[in-house]
């Protein structure tokens, strides 16, 4: 458990500027119903799973309501745990899972950020990526008073599925909201600023970019027309999609890699790789924001005097290359995609 960073976390969206935030996929503990209004049954694999339809492709003559599915709850689920057997606790509201933020890797991470006037800035407080770990349920009374301390705290969650839509309508049951980290999924905000639909989108199985935007497109389209709990907000929607963060991080990387050339001490190890994370923070009064934060993560090495003249030394550093609010309001909080160098 780490108490530092939770507690950072939980100061609200100023910490996306400092903290690069990794989601791990873990749906097992959610119950979703699809637009068919049919219970998803053995739901957990999210890359492949005996329900991704790969048949449901955009332009095809097959129904992809299937593919549609309505988040309505938390598993609650019967398992053994330090040798008893236990159940969810009654006092973990319906689709709110227990989030708790923990450092991810070794360290050895030199993490840049922003700082208030939007300049990049080192991130001393956090000294490497973080990732979000999820409890749905816990097996002894003794584990839940631990984490009820503080140390964990309350979150909704909208895990993706491959060539599915997946949704879930956010209350006042918790003040945060994460999405898992973006592969190419298009995130969709709508309705009221105090209980907003969120939809996670994925057409993981068209490689094509067009095409896979246009059949994320129809499943949305076909949740806003036939789906149950569609609140017509169609005015105030706002999206995150594969051509807004990861399209445009692979451009801004090829270009600076095509010009690290020209800074002579310094050689990339291997390719960067880039991440993309959709959260939510709720405010009593003015109901709920959502915000995406990119990062890049670099190995490379870089030129250092020693006694007998200079070694390579290799380094790693994670850089947060752009934080926004994209609902209600559209604010760039932060972006260093334009800056010269990559590290």
């Amino acid at each position: 458990m780490s108490k530092n960073l939770n507690r950072h976390y939980m100061s609200g969206p100023s910490a996306l500027l400092s903290m690069p935030i990794d989601v791990n996929d873990n749906p097992a503990s959610i119950k979703f119903r699809n637009l068919a209004f049919k219970k998803i049954k053995l739901d957990g694999n999210t890359e492949e799973g005996d329900l991704a339809d790969h048949n449901a492709m955009f332009g095809t003559p097959n129904d992809p309501r299937t593919n549609v599915q309505v988040m309505y709850g938390i598993k609650e689920h019967r398992k053994f745990h330090d040798g008893e057997i236990g159940t969810r606790t009654a006092t973990l509201p319906p689709n709110v899972v227990l989030a708790d933020i923990n450092p991810l890797g070794s360290g050895g991470y030199d993490v840049r950020g922003f700082n208030g006037a939007g300049a990049r800035a080192g991130g001393h407080a956090v000294g490497d990526v973080a990732t979000v770990s999820f409890e749905a349920y816990m097996g002894a009374a003794d584990s839940w008073n631990r984490l009820g301390t503080g140390t964990a705290f309350h979150a909704y969650y909208l895990p993706w599925k491959k060539n599915h839509s997946r949704v879930l309508t956010l209350g006042s049951d918790a003040d945060f909201f994460f999405t898992s980290s973006l592969t190419g999924c298009t995130v969709q905000v709508f309705g009221s600023h105090l209980s907003p639909t969120v939809t996670h989108t994925n057409a993981g199985g068209i490689a094509a970019e067009k095409e896979s935007q246009a059949y994320m497109t129809e499943l949305l389209t076909l949740y806003q027309k036939v789906g149950a709990a569609w609140t017509p907000h169609q005015d105030n929607a706002a999206e995150v999609t594969r051509k807004e963060y990861k399209t445009i991080a692979e451009k801004n990387i090829d270009r600076k890699l095509a010009r690290q050339k020209d800074v002579g001490d310094v050689e990339i190890v291997g390719a960067p790789s880039t991440k993309t994370v959709v959260v939510g923070f709720r405010d009593a009064t003015s109901g709920w924001s959502f915000y995406y934060q990119s990062w890049v993560k670099i190995k490379y090495r870089k030129a250092k005097a020693v006694a007998r003249g200079f070694s390579m030394e290799e380094k790693k550093v994670i850089r947060i290359k752009k934080v926004a609010q994209f609902w209600p309001a559209q604010q760039v909080m932060g972006n260093a995609w334009k800056q010269v160098d990559l590290i």
